[in-house]
């Protein structure tokens, strides 16, 4: 039983509209495909036609999100140039998401934890594809000269950890701006790497 007015195709993106609420509110464990069946009006065996278990709900939700991020940020470094432009591009774009899609960002955050070893092992070597991203912007940054002789693997650990910690703490109804969220982990990394920290100059 489908959504009464939808498409096999529309029927998706509402159950997983759903699931982010549901996680983020009560977390993975406590959620229930009962309440998510009540949400989206459907009855809870018709969910098992987008999804077999509980757990692969949770793994297709956090694989798209994370496929997503990547392919956002690939489409924003395209035409950019220069290394540190480069490195400005992927950490603007990167905070965007995890304050614009923080309830995404928070769930792929922290409820990888409930994925099964298999699963969790396969999301990490898509994650590679992440921080290959990362590694290949500071690899040419410091080809350039444009930031100091640092460790690589650390440096991007570094950097991931900050902004993914966004997560932890974002409140939709704070003060800063994201221009002003954006602009200040622009300069925060550019510091960290030993760069100008004003992009303007």
């Amino acid at each position: 039983m489908r959504i009464p007015g939808t498409r096999r195709d529309t029927t998706w993106p509402i159950i997983r509209e759903a699931t982010i609420e549901l996680i983020y509110q009560h977390g993975f464990e406590t959620m229930n495909t009962r309440q998510l069946a009540e949400l989206v009006q459907m009855k809870p065996g018709s969910l098992y036609y987008y999804f077999s278990s509980k757990e692969e709900l949770l793994n297709r939700l956090v694989t798209e999100v994370l496929d997503e991020i990547v392919d956002d940020l690939e489409s924003r470094l395209e035409g950019v140039e220069s290394g540190l432009d480069r490195l400005d591009t992927f950490i603007s774009g990167l905070a965007e998401w995890h304050v614009t899609r923080h309830k995404e960002t928070y769930i792929a955050r922290m409820e990888t934890r409930s994925l099964s070893e298999e699963r969790l092992d396969l999301y990490m070597k898509s994650r590679d594809r992440y921080d290959h991203l990362l590694d290949d912007i500071l690899l040419q940054c410091r080809r350039e000269k444009s930031i100091a002789d640092i460790p690589l693997t650390l440096t991007r650990l570094s950097i991931l950890t900050m902004i993914t910690g966004i997560t932890s703490w974002f409140k939709p109804t704070g003060e800063a701006s994201l221009d002003d969220l954006t602009a200040f982990y622009v300069a925060a990394v550019r510091r960290l790497v030993g760069a100008n920290p004003d992009p303007s100059v």
